[in-house]
């Protein structure tokens, strides 16, 4: 049966062209774009087919590319959180046509018998539109090939995503299991205010120094809290893949999983890694709280399990009054988030707390090199006075959304 499995695998999948869906961070679409293109113009695995890239605002279709390239792709993106291989589509335009759709899809191909499924499911504009039936329909045809279902993400080994569009359906198979920003370099989520991972390198994307950074700059991180931003900035500015620190991969477990490929991909990887340490700059990470900076600690250890050549600095101090050592001609790349909702308090002026922060960062600005940055801002008052502040910087405001809520960020470069 395995080896059956494992020559259909590389008949159906491996030797045909595929489709997939991606998902990017909201209102960063153009970022997202540009990072999957030149992810795809570094490739390292073979590949028979490379098709086209379609971009839906913070969506994007990989039409007609190699199984590899998905598997390479999703473990190289770093503005991507989830990652969704098609393996079924067909016309369907009643719940008889949908019934005799799931009996095509060779379920037992994709998934390993003791997997744990999860199932979402989308219908837009369809005879179909009843979620909770179309589901209730893949549950029945999954349980009676004897897989386990769970009704909680977290629970699952496997995550199957249907959409029902107009007359369309389209089911996808999650490549990476966990959402692809939980990078498993962290121990402790003590700190508050946290962005997620795809977020920060999406920003990190959108503010990298016109000269490529060397062991001598640095990389500032105030309000530092679990040191999300200062591990994305190394993946992002150094062009690390995050598989170096994440091993687990739903994908690894299809039978028929190409592993050679694997391996490869990891030796690149790790000669990457290995290329970019002698000019890893230093990043300084502040923070006032400090059993935060406790926590962060931990976080820092664990993130520097994959080379002994990074280099972080804790400081307890306050932003305000601190000033990194030694910046002059160096290269300064920083990252804020201020955490406005905790540390102030209900009736403090907020325009005033993001007025000084652009303060201080002129009084930086004028002791390095260069200096380049973000910093995420809670309204359009506050957003208009931070960058009335700013002198003598370039500086663009973004708008995108985290969990819902409207987040503005500033990103400038010293001019």
């Amino acid at each position: 049966m395995q080896k059956n499995l494992d020559k259909q695998f590389k008949k159906k999948v491996i030797g045909v062209a595929q489709d997939a869906l991606i998902m990017g961070p909201d209102g960063l679409g153009d970022v997202f774009l540009e990072e999957v293109e030149r992810a795809c113009e570094r490739l390292c695995l073979p590949y028979k087919s490379r098709g086209e890239l379609k971009l839906n605002k913070a969506q994007i279709e990989l039409i007609s590319w190699d199984f590899r390239s998905l598997v390479e792709l999703c473990q190289t993106l770093r503005t991507c959180r989830e990652f969704w291989w098609k393996i079924g589509s067909a016309h369907v335009g009643s719940l008889k046509e949908f019934k005799a759709f799931l009996s095509k899809v060779e379920w037992e191909l994709f998934i390993p018998k003791d997997a744990v499924v999860y199932i979402k499911v989308d219908s837009l504009q369809s005879k179909l539109y009843h979620e909770g039936l179309l589901k209730e329909e893949i549950e029945n045809k999954l349980q009676s090939l004897k897989y386990e279902l769970t009704q909680h993400e977290l629970n699952s080994t496997f995550k199957i995503f249907v959409s029902q569009e107009k007359n369309r359906t389209n089911v996808y198979l999650s490549l990476n299991g966990e959402s692809l920003y939980k990078r498993n370099y962290k121990k402790s989520f003590y700190a508050k205010a946290p962005i997620k991972e795809h977020l920060g390198a999406a920003l990190f994307n959108l503010c990298k120094p016109k000269d490529s950074l060397s062991s001598n700059d640095l990389i500032y991180i105030p309000f530092a809290g679990s040191g999300t931003l200062g591990f994305e900035a190394i993946l992002n500015l150094y062009n690390l893949r995050p598989m170096l620190w994440r091993d687990e991969f739903s994908m690894k477990e299809i039978t028929g999983y190409p592993q050679a490929s694997q391996k490869y991909l990891k030796k690149t990887a790790d000669n990457e890694l290995l290329n970019a340490e002698a000019n890893f700059a230093k990043v300084e990470f502040l923070d006032s709280d400090e059993k935060t900076i406790e926590e962060l600690e931990k976080n820092i250890a664990c993130f520097s399990g994959v080379s002994t050549k990074l280099h972080f600095d804790v400081v307890k101090g306050d932003f305000f009054t601190h000033s990194p050592s030694d910046m002059d001609a160096k290269n300064v790349v920083v990252g804020l988030n201020p955490p406005y909702g905790i540390r102030l308090n209900a009736g403090e002026n907020k325009t005033e707390f993001y007025k000084q922060i652009a303060e201080k960062l002129n009084e930086l600005s004028s002791k390095s090199k260069s200096f380049s940055g973000f910093c995420l801002l809670p309204d359009e008052k506050s957003s208009f006075v931070f960058i009335e502040a700013l002198k003598g910087f370039d500086t663009k405001l973004r708008h995108l959304t985290q969990g819902g809520k409207h987040i503005r960020v500033a990103v400038f470069e010293s001019q």
